[in-house]
């Protein structure tokens, strides 16, 4: 690699009145939009995290030169016959402290599309002049799951040591790459232990904010972390969620029947897995959104998006 990664980034001033600690051993947690963020679980835990702590931002990310605008077109409003405003896309590295004013590190906005190898090389370089010794990624899938039952996650690492206590899949599968995934495995080749977690969401809910998903990654983000986190919001938002999902269900009695068989399924694999995640080719071969009827989409999928606009959406 000859280009300088640091050709990629942009170091904010200081704030002299806070500076960053620079004793090290903080965490670092990436949370990327655009691939593996069904629910938009990835936005809603960044919109959580800068709403509820302090922050300040350490880095910015040159998106002219990471983002295909083509196969990602930020939005534009077009009001009265002009173009007023344009939603600009970013990728930055904070500084946040939790509750109890410990440090740690969080790298938020869109996956990158292009130079993939240089973007992580300078997220390296970043977590080392920052003071990170660990990473954790966040992520979301859509899977035939139902919204009634606790969200699995998977966990996954180099390390086996620190997935040791949970769930995971220890087959084997190709599956798409991303940026996210990209991190995680070249952080953990050069020394920065790193995990993630990937939550299953309903696929019926996977283009709305679904607060679940985000509470679900912060819940694990707290268990690996050492960091505390204000989650009340989060979870109010979740149940006033659920409410709204469970409305629109009790109009329709297909929709019922269908939510009824994905949690005969989940019930069948959490019971007969402990610790680890049932194969995802089988889980690939439940039944489909389409199988599940055009009433289901029509009912859940286009809700009105629920509380965590008011927290963090």
């Amino acid at each position: 690699m000859n280009a300088d990664p640091s050709q990629l980034y942009q170091l904010e001033p200081e704030d002299p009145a806070h500076p960053w600690p620079q004793n090290g051993g903080l965490v670092l947690i990436h949370s990327l939009e655009g691939f593996l963020d069904a629910g938009q679980a990835p936005k809603l835990v960044t919109s959580h995290l800068l709403e509820t702590l302090p922050a300040t931002t350490l880095a910015t990310f040159d998106i002219d030169a990471l983002l295909d605008y083509r196969s990602r077109r930020p939005p534009v409003k077009f009001t009265k016959n002009s173009f007023s405003e344009y939603e600009e896309p970013a990728l930055r590295l904070y500084g946040l402290r939790d509750v109890n004013g410990a440090p740690f590190l969080l790298l938020a906005g869109l996956e990158p599309d292009l130079m993939w190898e240089r973007f992580v090389a300078a997220v390296e370089q970043l977590a080392r002049r920052f003071g990170a010794t660990r990473s954790i990624g966040l992520s979301a899938l859509a899977m035939t799951v139902p919204h009634t039952r606790p969200p699995i996650v998977m966990a996954h690492s180099l390390d086996p040591v620190l997935i040791a206590d949970h769930r995971k899949y220890d087959g084997e599968a190709l599956i798409s790459g991303s940026a996210a995934s990209l991190l995680e495995l070249r952080l953990g080749q050069h020394d920065i232990p790193s995990l993630g977690f990937t939550v299953y969401v309903p696929h019926y809910l996977t283009n709305t904010g679904y607060p679940g998903s985000a509470l679900g990654l912060l819940e694990q983000v707290i268990q690996n972390s050492g960091l505390e986190l204000q989650l009340e919001s989060l979870r109010e938002a979740t149940t006033a969620a659920h409410e709204q999902i469970e409305e629109q269900v009790s109009m329709s009695d297909e929709v019922q029947r269908a939510v009824t068989a994905l949690e005969a399924q989940y019930d069948g694999y959490t019971q007969t897995t402990a610790d680890e995640l049932p194969p995802l080719s089988e889980l690939e071969e439940l039944p489909s959104a389409e199988e599940l009827g055009a009433q289901f989409e029509r009912f859940l999928a286009t809700r009105p998006k629920p509380g965590p606009g008011e927290d963090g959406d």
